[in-house]
């Protein structure tokens, strides 16, 4: 999958519906801040909760890589 095809449709198939409607609330809320698109494909962003957590989205080979510094090992809500 590329990142220029990611729809709200796909992520909600990739992450479910629990971490999805988690994601959007924080967006909702206003949690999400510094979001960067870098013109070369990536996306960065803080996320704010309990703690501030560091979120990049990039695409390499052609595949989606997710990086958060949060300590859940999955796909998380940030």
């Amino acid at each position: 999958m590329q990142l220029h095809s990611l729809t709200r449709e796909k992520i909600l198939v990739l992450v479910g519906k629990t971490i999805f409607d988690r994601g959007v609330q924080y967006a909702q809320n206003g949690q999400v801040v510094d979001l960067l698109v870098d013109p070369s494909g990536g996306i960065s962003t803080l996320v704010e909760g309990n703690d501030t957590c560091e979120v990049a989205i990039s695409e390499e080979n052609q595949q989606l890589e997710f990086h958060c510094d949060c300590p859940y090992e999955e796909i998380c809500k940030h």
